[in-house]
């Protein structure tokens, strides 16, 4: 090892326990402001009861899928060959607080049936702030690859507990705020409050102690990038069905925006009833979280998408059949569970397919077919909603999650069984 490693590493070593905690107060703090901002049950309500369509809704959801997940293709060649990432984290950062503040300001410019601007500065907040998430992301899962070198696992285990606290700590905020005011004042209350508190999660990014890294990867040109992904679809038959299969998943996000609106329409509810609902989702993605992450340690995390598409499937059916207030709790605790049991199978299941040297492309591949899949999908659901009823988009995301089944039980080899010269369970 050289002597320019050594003292890389050192200077790493000697920031570990500040950035450690720096990252859970940045990542658990902007956890509270997002609970505020749910795309699942808050955001819908909220455009809903403004321009009374489903097909906003669901678009709504669209931009938070795609922005999430398409730049991520380009920010990581925009990146990979700089030293530092603090300085661009920053810069996204910034523009989310931006879009923060358009969201908030969208509220203030409600006047009676003309909610045009509304919309306008609504869509072109959100837009900014999903898209600057999805810049954002490779460069601080890039930071805390090297910046958090030991103990990883444990790390993102204080990062998502602090982190779902928060958000159930939000969802009551919220359910105070909702009891509190009518419409829209508990939403620029609500807004309001997550933007302010974004400024902590803020002051804990710029407070990262980056080393400038020694170990640079090659410039490339994006189109040279792009050029070189179908020959690795083409070559990975495994990694190949596993997309396939996950994308038919994807298409079960056709009833994501709308189980709380329909759930408010059978219940006769309002704001109150969206404000507990969304608390339940976050209490039960927190909570199952730990317990797949557990499960999916010891019997592979293929096991998680199989799980989780069958509780996706019992929540459309339970959707479809409740007829009361505990009823629909069940099923945001079902759907809480579901997007649990995703988001821990999405973060792992790649890696243990995924050559150790390829694991970023790996990644972005899989981010940049399922964000269109995931981010249209809410939109079939709002023209399915319009033309044929709520009944229709939960049949066709039960359909989806069983096929899906289908896909991870028989298309889709467990990685640990068959693992192959230079993959790596453990990155």
């Amino acid at each position: 090892m050289s002597n320019s490693e050594t003292e890389y590493q050192q200077r790493v070593a000697r920031a570990y326990k500040w950035n450690f905690c720096a990252s859970v107060v940045d990542g658990g703090v902007f956890s509270f402001t997002m609970s505020l901002l749910s795309p699942v049950v808050v955001l819908p309500y909220y455009v809903k009861l403004l321009s009374g369509s489903e097909l906003l809704s669901g678009a709504l959801y669209m931009l938070y899928a795609l922005g999430r997940s398409l730049p991520q293709v380009v920010a990581a060649n925009v990146i990979k060959h700089r030293s530092r990432r603090k300085p661009f984290m920053i810069w996204m950062a910034l523009l989310e607080r931006v879009g923060l503040a358009a969201i908030l300001l969208s509220t203030l410019l409600i006047r009676g049936t003309d909610v045009s601007w509304s919309l306008a500065v609504f869509f072109s907040g959100y837009a900014l702030l999903t898209f600057s998430l999805g810049f954002m992301s490779p460069a601080w899962l890039d930071f805390l690859a090297k910046a958090i070198y030991k103990r990883r696992g444990t790390f993102f285990g204080v990062l998502n507990a602090i982190g779902g606290m928060l958000s159930i700590l939000g969802g009551i905020a919220f359910t105070v705020l909702t009891r509190s005011y009518a419409f829209p004042l508990h939403f620029t209350a609500a807004f309001g409050l997550g933007l302010a508190v974004s400024l902590i999660s803020l002051a804990a990014l710029a407070a990262y102690r980056e080393v400038p890294s020694p170990f640079l990867a090659p410039r490339t040109s994006l189109g040279e990038h792009m050029r070189s992904l179908p020959a690795l679809l083409r070559e990975d038959r495994n990694f190949r069905n596993f997309i396939f299969s996950r994308a038919v998943i994807g298409v079960a996000d056709v009833g994501v925006p709308f189980y709380a609106i329909y759930a408010t329409q059978r219940v006769a509810g309002g704001a109150p009833e969206v404000a507990v609902f969304n608390l339940t989702l976050m209490a039960s993605q927190a909570i199952s979280t730990l317990l797949w992450g557990y499960l999916g340690d010891r019997r592979g995390y293929r096991l998680i998408y199989q799980i989780a598409t069958a509780t996706g499937f019992a929540t459309a059916v339970l959707a479809l059949v409740a007829s009361d207030l505990g009823g629909y709790l069940l099923v945001f605790t079902l759907l809480g569970a579901t997007l649990g049991g995703l988001v821990i199978a999405d973060s792992n299941l790649v890696l243990e397919i995924s050559p150790r040297a390829q694991t970023p492309t790996y990644i972005g591949m899989m981010n940049a077919v399922l964000g269109p899949v995931t981010g249209l999908a809410p939109m079939l659901g709002g023209a399915l909603a319009t033309a044929w009823g709520y009944p229709t988009v939960f049949a066709v995301a039960m359909g989806a999650q069983a096929a899906g089944w289908i896909g991870m039980s028989i298309l889709v080899r467990e990685p640990r069984d068959t693992q192959r010269p230079g993959v790596a369970l453990v990155h």
